[in-house]
C-alpha cells in the first residue's frame, strides 16, 4: 500500500515538474523574442522598458482616457495656472468656480470689486499673472461685468433668467408659456422653465414657487421623455370644469386591434404601413428568438498548472 502511495506521488510530482519546465520554455522563448525585437530597434532602453509592466489606477485611467477626448482649446484651459495669494498655484477652472461660487452667494448678487474678490477668495486679479482668470470671467455667460469710465471693473452674478428674487421670479414666470402663445403686453415669452435650473437663481426660490402654484400664479408640468419638471405661466381661459374632466376621463382609448382599425379608418395609418409594421415586429421576434434558441458555445479549458502546495518537493521516503 505504501508503495503505491509513493509511487502515485512520485508520478504526481513528474507531471508537475513536466507542466513547469514546459512553461519556463515558454517563458524563455518569448522573452527572447522580446529581446530581439528591442534590439532591431537598436535600444537597449526599450528593452527594459517593454519587460516593465506599469499599474495605473481607474482615477488615472479616467483621467487619461478624458485628457483624451479634450479639444486643443479646452487642453489649454487646463494647463492654465492661477496665483493665489500664498504663492500658490491653482487650475484655471478651480479659480473659476471659486469666484464664481463667491458672486453667486452675496445677498441679492450684488456686484463686487475685484478688491472684495481678493478678501474672499484670496486671488487677486489684478495681476498679470492672473490675466486668464479675468478673461475668463469676461467671458462667462453666467457673469456681468460692470465697467464704467473713470471706476474699477465690478463684476456680478448673473443667474438664468436674470431671477434675483420673488418678484423677479414672478415676472418671468408670466412670459414662460407655451409656444405660439403671445403674452398679454406683446413682449417676448420663453417656452418654459425647469424647475431644476431655478437652484442657480437664489436661496428660497423653491418655496416661492410652492407659493405660487399653491395660489395658481404658474403651473407646473411634466415631460414625458426625461420626467422633468417645467414651469409655465397660468393659461388664458378658464379652467375645465368638473363635469368636462369626468367626461374626459371617461373617454375609452382604444388598444391593439382595434386601435389600428381605428387609425386606418381615420386614414391616420394606412394598411400598407400598418402590414409593413406587423412584417418588421414579426422578423424581430423571430431572430430574438432564435439567438435564444442558439448553442452556446462552451469555452475549451486547457491544461492548468498544478498549485498543490504539499507537492512542491519529492517524495521523501525508502
Amino acid at each position: 500500500m505504501e508503495d503505491a502511495i509513493k509511487e502515485a506521488a512520485r508520478r504526481t510530482y513528474a507531471t508537475q515538474r513536466k507542466w513547469e519546465e514546459k512553461a519556463q520554455k515558454k517563458e524563455a522563448a518569448k522573452n527572447q523574442r522580446r529581446d530581439a525585437d528591442a534590439d532591431s530597434k537598436g535600444s537597449s532602453t526599450a528593452k527594459r522598458d517593454r519587460a516593465t509592466k506599469t499599474l495605473i489606477s481607474s482615477h488615472e485611467r479616467r483621467k487619461l482616457r478624458n485628457a483624451e477626448e479634450m479639444t486643443a482649446e479646452e487642453a489649454a484651459a487646463a494647463a492654465v495656472r492661477v496665483v493665489d495669494s500664498n504663492g500658490d498655484q491653482i487650475v484655471l477652472g478651480r479659480a473659476l468656480f471659486k469666484v464664481i461660487e463667491f458672486l453667486q452667494g452675496r445677498e441679492g448678487h450684488s456686484e463686487a470689486s475685484l478688491e472684495e474678490i481678493q478678501l474672499a477668495v484670496k486671488i487677486d486679479l489684478h495681476t498679470a499673472t492672473n490675466t486668464p482668470l479675468l478673461k475668463a470671467l469676461r467671458d462667462n455667460p453666467k457673469i456681468e461685468v460692470q465697467e464704467r469710465a473713470g471706476m474699477d471693473i465690478r463684476l456680478r452674478y448673473l443667474p438664468p433668467y436674470g431671477i434675483r428674487n420673488a418678484a423677479s421670479l414672478a415676472h418671468v414666470l408670466q412670459r414662460a408659456l407655451l409656444d405660439g402663445i403671445a403674452t398679454a403686453d406683446g413682449g417676448p415669452s420663453v417656452f418654459g422653465i425647469p424647475r431644476t435650473l431655478l437652484k442657480q437663481t437664489y436661496a428660497n426660490v423653491e418655496s416661492d414657487v410652492d407659493a405660487m402654484l399653491k395660489d395658481g400664479r404658474c403651473q407646473e408640468m411634466v415631460r414625458g421623455d426625461n420626467k422633468e419638471k417645467v414651469l409655465f405661466a397660468t393659461f388664458p381661459g378658464k379652467p375645465a370644469s368638473a363635469d368636462i374632466k369626468k367626461l374626459w376621463d371617461a373617454q375609452r382609448v382604444p388598444r391593439g386591434d382595434e386601435l389600428i382599425a381605428a387609425l386606418v379608418a381615420r386614414k391616420v395609418r394606412s394598411a400598407e404601413d400598418v402590414e409593413l409594421r406587423r412584417k418588421r415586429k414579426a422578423a424581430a421576434m423571430r431572430r430574438a428568438e432564435e439567438l435564444r434558441n442558439a448553442p452556446k458555445q462552451r469555452r475549451s479549458v486547457g491544461p492548468r498548472k498544478l498549485t498543490n502546495t504539499h507537492l512542491q518537493r519529492p517524495f521523501q521516503g525508502s
